[in-house]
């Protein structure tokens, strides 16, 4: 009977207590993948739930207590293709949603392609996610983790520890936009990758979409600097940016709409940059629809100064560096601020010869690798902000008439920049290039070398010694502070001083080394005490000691009989900052009977302090308070007492101790202290200086005693009279003081001019034009008439032809004439679509009809002041634009083995032509539609079991030939 009840109890427990695989309770398959018409479901961008698996369902994959998002981001990292995710209790219905949220939630999965494929049992709860794939191998995507995490280290250098969460937010903002361009190009012909959507893509490959510059945006701020960034999304734009959180708000930040389309290197907005709900909704910022986890309140920065600002905001030397224009003088100027919210603007550089008849900025910054300084653009050169605020012109590219420099920035060590005769971009810059220029290999110094210093303290300053410079060599020195200076840190105090030092010679890297130097206090000056008595009986603390003295015997000792007792005592001296304390110190003390007179004590003895300026005579002290008869002695450092005072002429600082001896009382002992300053040299400031053009200020020779204080770097430039400035330095360094910030004139002239030219007004036919030169060397300039110009017509185009078509541009081109433009007039049958006017021979025109049939009418013409003279005939082609993207609108089963695919129609098109593909093989043709007012078509004898894919183009007929448009998102069916 047992036996029967234990066989009943295994049945029992192999048919309910043992774990049940998904596969058992399987009851269906789902694939999601990511196209054009769900990316950017709000669903997809929310926040992960947070989801722990059940312990009853728990599967040996899932460990006790691992978050789900945790578990499938180690599922993903170890390049599995299947994850078992019973567990968790996943419905149906969250299947997709919880997938896509983790990797939008996490930048750094890059590599995993956007499409999933789920199980789910009779309860409809998913058991697991399989059909992953990986955009390429293993092996390839750790290298690209790397090549990941350098480009964001590479991004982090424009971050320094100091800034805070605005700023290091502002930073990142300009460095993206700088960095990477949106894949415009690749996004209107159909072959945008898929890394253009994620933060690879934004930082590594430097083209992307808006959901990649946002996961880039988010994974600098988030991952790397920890300031909370989420992404937006709204589905009715097919847009994504940013929210962040920043001082206990949050705010919108749109990159992608920051970077100008098409784009323009250098050229940075600020538009959308930290803003409210309210702002990024309004008529001006035209988002709508988006779907957040936070509201956006905060309207803090609405109106910051960068608002307005083109140009990125580049930090360098603990200073913001941005351009502007400034309308009151016309110029276009280099800004510096110290702090970003800060009130002061510093012009370190204004641009007066602007961009042509363009008015405003369009002067842009960057910061190279090495971080040399600010590089900056004009309408004709690159240039270089330097440290020591000078600036130097890098490179002047060869230009053509009316060209300027419209962008500029750098990128692999190379200056790059575009030249046009408008700021205006139409299509994908041309970019051209120039290295950057290299600083000249620097030697190593050697055999320079400075010791430690350990002294006792001594009044005087003391200094480190470097040896083995050179003549020429340029020293300084940094205290505790790190700033470097000609002179070395005062050391005179007893201390532990840690002292840097730096060696600059010409054509060698600085060195720079470090010593210590240590100061030990000083035995100080002291006599001690004599002739002191006491009474029988009376307590030892009522004997006054010398200044100075401390008793360390008790105070409340006395002796009852009479005689001689040893005592102690201490000396503290008044400078206990550079002299020891000394202890235990023996004292003779004399006990007396009440019969014998105690000795007393000298009052009104004082001797003031002495503050005087070197003169070169002796100082002295004067004791106040004594009689006739009293004798007076003094001691200087030494201790010991004289009847002169101690020698005080040279400037410093004296501890003077002197003595009063009177009959009858104690002896008095006192300290002064005198102080001799340094005093003011006489000297004459440098006359009659002199220097080259294109020179530094160095290479101006000095009289003895006087040094540039003005940076030696500094460049001389135009001829002229300028004031720069010297220190004077005297002899007698002891007793005279350095004078600095002496100001000094310097005559500039040129050694010999080099005058390049350049069209400053354009000759009309009335008036006559100006070609200015200006010397290379030294910026002197002149100015020449050009004659007035010849009226006269242009001849008639000729080689018009359409270069490209698309289903909403058509790209035209012809035979380029010397100094002519065109007017170029389009037309769809009679009505004009637009008029243009360029001086250039090729032309997109966009925003067109698809399938729509135009005729573009081009005519050159001179421009003559403000007459245009046209050639007699135009020139005009015919063409029209491709059918749109047709857009797939189902792919249903009908019946056993039949499928309906409906699309939607396209307007213009002429027919379609549908194509399908079974499983993974290749698409091939099944029908041609010949109406385009069809939308629908049912293929039958499809298989059970099979998948297929379908697809469909829309085409136009002329004549005999056929335009086709691009091919439809594909859906896929399988007949089960």
């Amino acid at each position: 009977m047992k036996k029967k009840y234990f066989l009943i109890l295994c049945l029992l427990w192999f048919l309910f207590g043992s774990t049940v695989s998904a596969s058992s309770l399987s009851e269906g398959t789902e694939r999601v993948v990511i196209t054009d018409e769900n990316r950017y479901d709000p669903s997809y961008y929310q926040k992960p739930e947070k989801r722990y698996p059940v312990s009853s369902t728990r599967t040996r994959s899932a460990k006790e207590n691992q978050e789900f998002e945790a578990y499938i981001i180690q599922a993903l990292q170890e390049f599995r293709t299947s994850i078992d995710v019973t567990a968790y209790q996943i419905t149906r219905g969250q299947a997709s949603a919880a997938y896509f949220q983790i990797l939008n939630n996490n930048p750094s999965l890059f590599y995993v392609e956007g499409r999933v494929e789920y199980d789910f049992n009779s309860n409809g709860m998913v058991t697991r996610y399989h059909g992953i794939k990986y955009r390429d191998t293993p092996a390839n995507i750790k290298r690209q983790q790397e090549e990941l995490e350098q480009a964001a280290a590479q991004a982090l250098s424009w971050v320094d520890p100091s800034m805070t969460e605005v700023e290091q937010a502002l930073a990142i903002h300009d460095y993206l936009i700088l960095n990477c361009e949106y894949d415009e190009q690749r996004r209107q012909n159909g072959t945008l990758p898929a890394y253009s959507h994620s933060a690879y893509g934004a930082l590594v490959s430097q083209f992307a979409v808006c959901d990649g510059y946002s996961h880039a945006f988010s994974y600098i701020l988030e991952d790397k600097l920890g300031i909370p960034c989420e992404l937006v999304t709204s589905d009715s734009m097919n847009h994504a940016w940013n929210l962040i959180f920043i001082d206990g708000a949050w705010y919108h930040v749109d990159v992608t709409w920051d970077d100008p389309l098409w784009d323009c290197i250098g050229r940075v907005g600020h538009k959308y940059f930290l803003l409210s709900d309210k702002v990024m909704s309004d008529s001006s910022h035209k988002h709508s629809n988006w779907s957040a986890g936070h509201a956006a309140v905060s309207d803090t920065y609405k109106q910051s100064f960068w608002t307005g600002i083109q140009s990125a905001f580049c930090y360098w030397n603990e200073s913001w560096y941005y351009a502007k224009y400034n309308a009151v003088s016309r110029t276009a100027d280099l800004i510096k601020r110290h702090e970003l919210f800060g009130n002061e603007e510093e012009v370190v550089y204004a641009e007066h010869n602007l961009w042509g008849q363009y008015s405003g900025s369009y002067m842009y910054l960057d910061v190279d690798a090495g971080q040399n300084g600010i590089y900056f653009n004009t309408g004709t050169a690159i240039c270089l902000q330097k440290e020591n605020g000078t600036t130097e012109v890098i490179y002047q590219p060869e230009l053509s008439a009316n060209q300027f420099i419209f962008g500029f920035t750098i990128k692999e060590n190379q200056l790059c920049y575009w030249l046009q005769g408008t700021p205006n971009v139409s299509g994908r810059q041309s970019i051209r290039t120039h290295p950057l220029p290299e600083p000249p290999a620097l030697q190593q110094m050697t055999g320079i070398t400075a010791e430690d210093l350990n002294v006792v303290y001594n009044g005087e300053a003391q200094k480190i010694q470097v040896k083995g410079t050179k003549s020429g060599d340029v020293i300084s020195y940094a205290g505790e502070n790190g700033q470097f200076g000609s002179e070395q840190p005062v050391m005179r105090d007893s201390g532990v001083y840690q002292v840097s030092y730096q060696v600059e010679r010409s054509g060698y890297e600085p060195l720079v080394g470090r010593v210590q130097v240590v100061i030990e206090k000083a035995e100080p000056p002291y006599e001690v005490p004599e002739g002191l008595k006491i009474s029988v009986g009376q307590a030892l603390g009522e004997v006054r000691l010398p200044e100075g003295f401390l008793w360390e015997t008790d105070c409340e000792a006395s002796w009852e009989e009479e005689g001689e007792v040893t005592c102690y005592v201490s000396y503290l001296p008044r400078d206990t900052r550079n002299y020891k304390e000394v202890s235990h110190l023996p004292v003779q003390v004399t006990v007396v009977g009440l019969g014998h007179q105690n000795p007393v004590s000298m009052e009104g003895i004082r001797a003031e302090e002495v503050l005087a300026v070197y003169d070169g005579t002796l100082k002295e002290i004067v004791v106040e308070g004594t009689q006739k008869g009293d004798l007076v002695s003094y001691a200087g450092e030494d201790g010991v007492y004289r009847e002169n005072q101690p020698k005080m002429w040279e400037a410093g600082t004296y501890q003077v101790r002197y003595k009063i001896e009177r009959e009858g009382f104690q002896d008095f002992h006192g300290t002064t202290q005198v102080m001799i300053k340094k005093a003011m040299p006489l000297y004459k400031a440098p006359e009659g200086l002199s220097g080259y053009s294109g020179r530094t200020i160095s290479t101006i020779e000095l009289p003895d005693g006087f040094a540039w204080q003005t940076s030696k770097d500094t460049h001389l430039w135009r001829e002229g009279s300028y004031t720069y400035y010297v220190k004077y330095i005297p002899a007698d360094i002891k007793n005279y003081m350095s004078v600095s910030n002496l100001p000094v004139r310097v005559q500039v002239v040129c050694p010999g001019h080099q005058y390049a030219s350049k069209v400053t007004r354009e000759a009309t036919r009335t008036k006559k034009g100006q070609e200015t030169f200006i010397c290379k060397i030294c910026g002197d300039t002149y100015t020449k008439e050009i004659a007035a110009q010849q009226s006269g017509r242009p001849e008639q185009v000729s080689g018009l032809t359409v270069k490209e078509v698309t289903a909403s541009s058509l790209k035209f081109s012809w035979k380029k004439q010397k100094g002519v433009k065109y007017r170029l007039v389009l037309y769809q049958k009679n009505a004009v679509v637009s008029t243009v006017y360029t001086d250039k021979n090729l032309y997109v025109c966009r925003k067109l009809k698809a399938a729509t049939d135009y005729i573009l009418k081009v005519t050159a013409y001179q421009e003559i002041g403000k007459e245009k003279y046209y050639a007699k005939k135009e020139t005009s082609v015919r063409s029209s634009t491709l059918p749109g993207k047709v857009k797939l609108v189902s792919v249903k089963k009908k019946g056993a083995a039949k499928a309906q695919i409906t699309w939607k129609r396209i307007k213009g098109a002429d027919g379609y032509e549908i194509f399908m593909r079974t499983g993974k093989g290749s698409y091939k043709k099944i029908k041609t539609i010949t109406k385009g007012k069809t939308v629908t078509f049912t293929k039958s004898g499809l298989k059970k079991g099979k998948s297929y894919s379908f697809r469909v183009r829309a085409y136009k007929k002329s004549g005999k030939t056929k335009s086709y448009g691009s091919y439809s998102s594909g859906k896929t069916l399988k007949i089960k």
